[in-house]
C-alpha cells in the first residue's frame, strides 16, 4: 500500500516516539529507503497539559496546509489543523482489518484535489464533532 501511495504523495513519518525508536520503525517498514521522504519525531511535537503531544503541520514550511494530510489514530494529534487530519482506527491484530485499504482508496481519490482540507472537512465532519458536548457525544455512541 505504501509503495503504491508513493506514486501520488511524498510520505513522511510523524511520530510521538523518540527519534532513535522512530528510525528503527522506519527501517523496518522501509528497509530500502524508497517509501518515506522524511521523519519527524518527538522533538517536533508540541507538549500540552496532561501530557498530550500534538503534531503541528506548520513546521513544514515548504508546503501549504492545503496540500498536507496528517493521518493518526489519535485525533487530538492534529487538533491544530483539524481539517488536515484523517482519523485512523488503531490496528488490534485483526488479520481481516481493511482500514488501510479504505484509507488508500480515499487518499488516491483526493491526490489531485485543490485543497485537502475541504475534502476532509466534508467527509469526516470533525469540526462538528469537536463542537458537541460530552453528553451529546455519549448519546451518539
Amino acid at each position: 500500500m505504501l509503495t503504491t501511495l508513493t506514486r501520488f504523495f511524498n510520505i513522511f513519518v510523524f511520530t510521538r516516539e523518540c527519534k532513535s525508536l522512530a528510525v528503527q520503525i522506519v527501517k523496518r517498514l522501509d528497509p530500502e529507503s524508497i517509501i518515506f521522504s522524511g521523519l519527524l519525531s518527538l522533538k517536533k511535537c508540541i507538549r500540552i497539559p496532561f501530557g498530550h503531544l500534538l503534531k503541528d503541520l506548520r513546521i513544514i514550511s515548504n508546503k501549504s496546509l492545503k496540500e498536507l494530510i496528517l493521518i493518526d489514530n489519535e485525533a487530538f494529534s492534529f487538533c491544530y489543523q483539524i481539517d488536515n487530519g484523517i482519523p485512523l482506527m488503531s490496528w488490534e491484530g485483526d488479520e481481516t482489518d481493511s482500514e488501510l485499504l479504505y484509507l488508500a482508496g480515499y487518499l488516491i481519490k483526493m491526490h489531485e484535489c485543490e485543497d485537502v482540507r475541504i475534502i476532509n472537512r466534508n467527509h469526516f465532519k470533525l469540526r462538528e464533532l469537536a463542537s458537541l458536548s460530552k453528553q451529546e457525544l455519549t448519546q451518539m455512541f
